[in-house]
């Protein structure tokens, strides 16, 4: 006989499929079968609500995949609510039952029900019952023969048997000149600093932050009040230190707004406010010049000024000899 209790516990397990897995969609068929097995007097509840699980699950529609390769949703979320930050969608480290991200309670109890410690041996903060993490390091960065990630134990010795490491640095980056990390006092052994100048402020190039040399001259020879080397204000090619010739206009051939000589910019199109959407071809944005027609000579329809397709062919399907497309009089001879 199937009891309210047999049903109860199937109901319960889908209940919980859905919390632990994908949102769930149960079709009609699956529904009459819920129906079936609570009006139903002579069939196993067990096996049939085990087989009537099973055939729900193994549908392609039971579960409607919503999660990245790395498990969560769009909204940062994983299949148990929680984000990469260990948050519940609640806003709390813990879900409805009491347990955070890694199924732990407030206690550092584990909801498996194995004590201090989940299924891998290690407790809420990652340590296994010999106070080391995954990694093989305990809460002091030292693995079990004493060394950390760098290979010193905690006198300072290299795991090789000497104060420093392959590339000549002791514990704490300091080689055997005192130099830490190629850096004395806070330059390396060429002068320079981290950012790159000297104690004089200039760089590997021989310039300073405003980009200019001992002399006061940048890379193209102008001095900081934009005169050139012979004390003009154009350089021997004409160009002034922002790079613009006498008549305003750069290397390229564009003005300080982007337009060149004849006031067309680098997209084709000319200053004039009555030609801004015209090139210098004479075609607009779309590509079609003032009589509707394009480059090839055809309108937004497809036709020349003759009426004419690309295959040259009129809208009725005849060409310029009366003939369609099969080669056919309008008489069909």
């Amino acid at each position: 006989m199937i009891n309210c209790c047999s049903i109860t516990e199937f109901c319960c397990s889908i209940t919980e499929f859905e919390s632990e897995s994908e949102t769930v969609s149960i079709s009609d068929d699956n529904m009459k079968n819920l129906e079936e097995i609570s009006g139903t007097s002579t069939v196993s509840s067990s096996l049939t609500a085990l087989s009537t699980l099973s055939d729900i699950q193994s549908r392609p529609s039971f579960a409607t995949q919503r999660f990245n390769e790395n498990g969560y949703d769009r909204f940062g979320y994983n299949r148990s609510s929680f984000n990469r930050e260990g948050f519940h969608g609640s806003g709390s480290k813990y879900n409805d039952y009491g347990y955070d991200k890694k199924g732990f309670d407030k206690d550092g109890l584990h909801k498996s029900g194995s004590g201090y410690y989940d299924q891998d041996g290690y407790n809420r903060f990652g340590y296994d019952k010999d106070g080391y993490n995954s990694n093989g390091y305990d809460r002091k960065g030292y693995d079990k023969f004493g060394y950390n990630r760098w290979g010193f134990n905690k006198g300072g010795l290299h795991r090789t048997g000497s104060k420093y490491n392959e590339k000549g640095e002791d514990k704490f980056g300091y080689d055997r000149d005192g130099w830490k990390y190629g850096y004395k006092n806070g330059f390396d052994r060429d002068g320079f600093n981290r950012r790159g100048f000297n104690r004089d402020g200039f760089n590997r190039d021989g310039f300073d932050e405003d980009g200019y040399n001992r002399d006061g001259f940048d890379k193209n020879g102008f001095r900081r009040n934009g005169l050139y080397v012979d004390g003009s204000r154009y350089n021997e090619k004409g160009y002034n230190k922002f790079g613009y010739n006498k008549y305003g206009y750069n290397r390229e051939g564009y003005d300080g707004y982007g337009y060149d000589r004849d006031g067309f910019n680098k997209s084709g199109y000319h200053r004039n406010e009555h030609w801004v959407n015209i090139d210098r071809d004479g075609f607009d944005r779309d590509g079609f010049d003032k009589n509707g027609f394009d480059r090839d000579g055809f309108d937004v329809n497809g036709f020349n000024e003759h009426g004419l397709d690309r295959d040259g062919f009129d809208i009725n399907g005849f060409n310029g000899n009366g003939l369609d497309r099969d080669g056919k009089c309008p008489n069909g001879n």
